[in-house]
């Protein structure tokens, strides 16, 4: 079966202690997409993926997750990768970092308590490679610098050989380095046929990294491919009442660079 949309949201509500959150969201994100999700700070973009992975219980509507509306759970646990914010990870926890990339291979073990075969010890080294993480692969996560952390967790969702990936601000105090590292690997995934759905904040780097894009405040204000719908029109929709207009202008002049 041709799987065209990774996810399909319709009439879906979120309220979060006791006021709305989101409303009205319909959307569509098609498969094989680099997708950014951008608005201003408390528009719901977290809060959006998080109805969508079944974190945060919906008010109203429907979510369908690679053409798939039944047993979504284990769609969740087995093909959706799920990279929340830095602020949101206890880095306290006492693993490897070799243990925490082993954990994407959780999904596949039949057994909790069932040790990981050689193949899943394979995979997730590989991933530790692709990170550029294998030097590291003994240290305690709570060693490595905010980069190297967000690195451990790609190569996480790598070793789970997922089909969505879902990451929430994953550019958000890194280094370059590890910035381009990260977004080479959503080009990747998507050669590979897989989607990746990423909450961005920096909207001058949007036409560089993503394909297509979602505009988000309290609901979806517009989405569509980063060519026709990153624009003035959809900033300004999204964003005027929330910033003022000379920040308008500074950010049409610097997108068009």
């Amino acid at each position: 079966m041709t799987i065209t949309n990774a996810v399909k949201v319709q009439n879906l509500s979120i309220n979060y202690k006791g006021n709305t959150a989101l409303h009205d969201v319909n959307l569509i994100i098609p498969n094989q997409t680099r997708t950014a999700i951008v608005g201003p700070n408390g528009a719901g973009k977290s809060t959006l993926v998080k109805g969508i992975l079944g974190i945060e219980k919906l008010a109203s509507g429907t979510v369908e997750i690679l053409n798939e509306t039944e047993h979504l759970n284990k769609i969740i646990s087995q093909k959706i990768a799920y990279i929340p914010q830095s602020s949101q990870v206890n880095w306290q926890f006492p693993a490897t970092v070799d243990e925490i990339v082993l954990m994407g291979r959780y999904p596949h073990i039949a057994h909790m308590l069932k040790k990981p075969s050689k193949l899943d010890k394979d995979i997730a080294s590989h991933a530790l490679e692709q990170m550029k993480l294998s030097d590291l692969k003994n240290r305690q996560i709570t060693e490595l610098s905010g980069g190297q952390r967000q690195r451990v967790f790609i190569a996480r969702a790598l070793a789970q050989q997922a089909e969505l990936y879902i990451l929430d601000e994953p550019l958000a105090g890194i280094d370059i380095q590890t910035e381009h590292i990260i977004m080479d690997t959503l080009k990747d995934f998507q050669k590979e046929g897989k989607t990746s759905i990423v909450i961005h904040h920096d909207l001058h780097t949007v036409s560089t990294y993503y394909d297509y894009v979602v505009w988000v405040n309290k609901t979806i204000v517009h989405s569509g491919p980063v060519e026709t719908a990153f624009n003035d029109e959809w900033y300004f929709k999204t964003y005027k009442n929330v910033q003022s207009n000379q920040q308008f202008i500074n950010f049409t002049n610097k997108g068009r660079d």
